[in-house]
């Protein structure tokens, strides 16, 4: 199966593991958007910031052009706990937190509600990224979707 037949969540993720070279996460700059070309519209790069309640900020630092729409505006540099969506249906804050406190991947299909009141059902993977030390710093992936 070629990179443009399958789905988003299995080109990332393959994608990932070969960027790991052998460790346990591949850095923030071992991603390359032209290696991705086919789907970084529909990817997103999240940088996490500790605070002190030892609980994670997310801030996206990149949001394709295909997951604006999804979302219902543009996030980028806007965390995401003040910002992402409604809460009563789904909780990708709480999704986006799993994978940097336990540093594996999540491929999940779930819904939410976006800033216009659409139902926005998707699948999404979310990969940890680390920085120059090794720590993860990053989260990276890719959403598709639909409204209803």
């Amino acid at each position: 199966m070629n990179a443009a037949t399958r789905r988003i969540t299995e080109r990332l993720t393959s994608y990932w593991e070969e960027a790991r070279k052998g460790r346990p996460c591949p850095a923030e700059t071992d991603i390359d958007p032209n290696d991705l070309e086919d789907v970084w519209d529909a990817c997103f790069l999240v940088q996490i910031k500790e605070k002190p309640n030892k609980k994670h900020t997310f801030f996206y630092n990149y949001l394709g052009s295909d997951l604006l729409e999804a979302y219902g505006d543009d996030l980028t540099g806007k965390e995401i706990y003040a910002e992402l969506l409604d809460y009563s249906t789904d909780n990708i804050a709480q999704d986006f937190e799993n994978v940097a406190v336990s540093g594996q991947p999540m491929v999940k299909e779930s819904e939410f509600r976006n800033r216009r009141g659409l139902l926005i059902r998707y699948r999404f993977c979310v990969l940890p990224l680390t920085n120059a030390v090794d720590k993860i710093a990053y989260l990276f992936g890719g959403m598709k979707w639909k409204a209803f």
